[in-house]
């Protein structure tokens, strides 16, 4: 299981990161981290739930809310730089 431990730790450090971004007033808004741990829980139930199955349409609304939010974060991170 080195790989799904990999996968974990791998997990984990990006909801480390997410959190001070969230937690850092100003940096991101209250919407994207919402909409963040929406995706996070149909993430997970579709990985360890074994009877539930995504529709499409959750599929396109997870990748496109993982597209604003990536977008949100880089003008976060060039925030945070200056």
């Amino acid at each position: 299981m080195p790989e799904y431990a990999d996968y974990i730790a791998r997990a984990e450090e990006a909801l480390d990161s997410a959190k001070i971004l969230f937690e850092n007033k100003g940096y991101i808004e209250e919407t994207y981290a919402k909409a963040f741990a929406r995706d996070m829980q149909l993430r997970e139930r579709a990985d360890y739930d074994v009877s539930y199955r995504a529709c499409e349409e959750e599929a396109e609304s997870v990748i496109e809310d993982a597209e604003r939010f990536m977008e949100r974060v880089k003008i976060a991170l060039e925030t945070m730089r200056e």
